[in-house]
């Protein structure tokens, strides 16, 4: 009896893995698909050029995922933050409702081009999400084969929130810390075409690492206006006047730190007042600026 036909399904749940990993869950997943510029080619004595494809590149692919991951992802993470770009073989693995595996997507030779930190905020009452940007060399969907889900997904997934953290930034007071920005790692990516290949080499490049940018309460504004003066105005600012600092995750009870943030060599270059308006019922506070020149991303024990 020939098959019916293919039916739609509702694309609910999502796994990445790395080679020789255990997938993790993701929230969101988007990209990866194959692609190709269309070249023009002109000809003189006729009205209407003709067209043919340039070499297939891959779309980025961007992913949503908990603060916590396996271990070989965790240190390829890293390994991006350290200027270390290392290629890794991986699949997407698209599930249905029912969390059963309804196609893949094989990624060859994968570089991270992007690491996000989600923005703290102590009114916050969403989950902590890491932003990844990857670009494969190539990928290739294959039809799914049923494989069931549930012994990934029904494993207990914490919500670690945006508004459980604390920060440190030297001996600075960071107690009436109110927020802070998202932050965000990246890495730029050339394609390196050979003639004799369809398909591009990615080569990385410059690495570019964001701002710490952090809303502060005034009752604690006169230390930090003092590293200021010192370090911005006045100019004492080599290395030695650079601070240290973390940001820390925790548990819903704020006993526990599930994963941190270790930044090194951070220097302040602007100190202002936030946003407020005359008459209001608001706290005012103020935006401490700094730049931070290493990140190491760290998961604790459970």
């Amino acid at each position: 009896m020939a098959a019916g036909p293919v039916k739609s399904y509702g694309a609910a749940n999502f796994l990445f893995g790395l080679e020789g990993e255990a997938p993790s869950v993701v929230k969101t997943v988007s990209g990866g698909g194959m692609t190709a510029d269309v070249v023009e080619i002109a000809k003189g004595d006729a009205r209407m050029s003709s067209k043919t494809l340039g070499p297939l590149k891959c779309n980025p692919i961007k992913m949503e995922l908990g603060i916590v991951m396996g271990g070989e992802m965790l240190e390829w993470v890293n390994a991006f933050l350290n200027n270390s770009h290392i290629y890794k073989q991986g699949s997407i693995t698209y599930g249905d409702f029912d969390k059963k595996a309804r196609s893949y997507l094989h990624c060859k030779d994968i570089l991270l081009t992007s690491f996000g930190i989600p923005a703290c905020d102590a009114a916050s009452k969403e989950d902590a999400r890491l932003s990844i940007e990857m670009r494969a060399t190539s990928t290739e969907v294959a039809d799914g084969d049923g494989a069931d889900l549930k012994g990934v997904l029904n494993v207990k997934q914490k919500a670690y929130m945006c508004h459980n953290f604390k920060v440190a930034v030297g001996d600075l007071p960071c107690a009436n810390v109110n927020k802070i920005d998202a932050i965000t790692i990246t890495c730029a990516v050339q394609q390196n075409d050979v003639g004799e290949r369809r398909i591009s080499e990615l080569v990385p490049t410059v690495t570019k690492c964001g701002n710490l940018v952090m809303t502060i309460s005034s009752a604690d504004e006169k230390p930090w206006q003092q590293w200021h003066k010192d370090f911005c105005i006045d100019g004492n600012n080599g290395q030695d006047k650079e601070l240290q600092g973390s940001i820390e995750w925790l548990d819903p009870a704020t006993k526990k730190t599930v994963a941190s943030l270790e930044m090194k060599q951070i220097g302040i270059f602007d100190l202002a007042s936030d946003a407020a308006t005359g008459g209001g019922d608001t706290v005012r506070r103020f935006k401490a600026s700094m730049y931070v020149e290493e990140f190491q991303f760290k998961i604790s024990p459970p």
